[in-house]
């Protein structure tokens, strides 16, 4: 898990995290994204190949904005959350990304897991702080 404060309200974060091609923008895996037509998934192209992938979002009224990022990936449904909550009286969010690893996972794999969402997150932030 990785955590960032960004001056922008939860709900502007959200619109932009619930966009597919928003992807490649601030993470490392997603490089290049087509809509798959007549469905709201893309395909995507990725460091691991060519993936099927879309984004659901949730959420109570009043509470953290949810996004989950969900990939098939060899088979295997595979998904990051990002939970989105506010701050600073709604005028700006703290951000959670969390990012399911296949158990068994090494530990050393993990690390840099924790180290890329981290700078991703930095990413997502100078995107995001520019446009406000």
């Amino acid at each position: 898990m990785a955590t960032i404060g960004i001056d922008r309200a939860p709900a502007d974060v959200g619109d932009y995290l619930g966009e597919v091609p928003n992807l490649p923008a601030w993470t490392r895996f997603f490089r290049r994204v087509s809509p798959i037509p007549g469905r709201d998934h893309y395909e995507v192209e990725t460091v691991m190949g060519t993936i099927e992938t879309w984004i659901e979002a949730s959420g109570e009224p009043g509470g953290p904005l949810i996004r989950s990022i969900t990939s098939l990936i060899g088979g295997r449904r595979e998904q990051a959350v990002l939970r989105l909550s506010p701050e600073l009286g709604g005028s700006a969010t703290s951000v959670e990304f969390t990012v399911r690893l296949p158990a068994g996972t090494p530990p050393d794999r993990a690390a840099g897991q924790r180290t890329a969402m981290t700078e991703e997150l930095r990413r997502l932030k100078g995107l995001l702080e520019q446009v406000g």
